[in-house]
């Protein structure tokens, strides 16, 4: 089975509730899963990550985080994902 699904990371959301309609237009467009960068490096937690992985769960949409890895310390990064 494909399964399509929007990378919605970077999207310079103005607010939570831009994500939120955003993320309701999803299932009527033929996604079935989401995924989310939800942070890079030693430096950088995405605001909007946790919120789209709520919203997701909620809806019984599949999501998929991811930590984009740097050249920074891997032990920094890991706790960043974390």
């Amino acid at each position: 089975m494909t399964v399509f699904y929007p990378d919605v990371s970077n999207n310079n959301w103005s607010s939570t509730q831009d994500l939120l309609n955003f993320l309701a237009q999803l299932v009527p467009q033929g996604f079935s899963a989401c995924c989310h960068k939800m942070s890079e490096g030693s430096y950088y937690v995405d605001p909007y990550g946790a919120r789209c992985q709520t919203w997701c769960a909620r809806n019984g949409i599949p999501f998929l985080g991811y930590h984009y890895v740097t050249q920074d310390d891997p032990a920094a990064q890991a706790r960043t994902w974390l």
